[in-house]
């Protein structure tokens, strides 16, 4: 199993809304979905696997139509007959995802990424090479540690 959520996740839930403009790789309405919470969203990039209600982008440059497109969604789902919703939340439960295949797809992603990522200063890629390096733990300690001031990088006063 790729994961397994308890019920106490599902309770009170009766839809999804994910307003967002991009989801490259888009699985929370495939988490939703496995507990039979249909979602409500923009049908881009990676949602729209699982049954619910779903919009398509007309103009992204326009905030206020993908406002007007994602309360369009909304009022629809709100609005569907319970009929239609069950029919909606029982067909996500038997829904089926490649897990292994998004996988594998992920960290393929991941390693290409990290392959093409080039230090500054010689510095280690990443935590995970620092601590398959060895390092120690001030070093990692030092990595987690707050950011620092920077000219480019505006701090707050707290």
């Amino acid at each position: 199993e790729f994961f397994a959520l308890p019920g106490e996740f599902r309770r009170g839930a009766h839809l999804c809304f994910a307003p967002s403009c991009s989801e490259p790789f888009g699985y929370v309405d495939v988490e939703f979905g496995l507990l039979g919470v249909p979602s409500v969203g923009c049908a881009i990039g990676g949602l729209g696997k699982m049954p619910g209600v779903y919009f398509r982008q007309q103009n992204s440059d326009s905030s206020k139509m993908l406002l007007e497109a994602f309360l369009c969604a909304v009022d629809y789902a709100l609005n569907i007959t319970d009929e239609e919703y069950w029919a909606m939340a029982q067909a996500a439960t038997k829904a089926t995802f490649p897990f292994d295949t998004w996988r594998a797809n992920l960290l393929e992603a991941y390693s290409q990424s990290m392959k093409h990522f080039k230090p500054v200063n010689g510095d280690v890629l990443s935590l995970n090479d620092q601590w398959e390096n060895g390092s120690t733990a001030e070093t990692i300690r030092t990595s987690l540690a707050h950011r620092k001031p920077h000219r480019f990088r505006r701090m707050s006063e707290a």
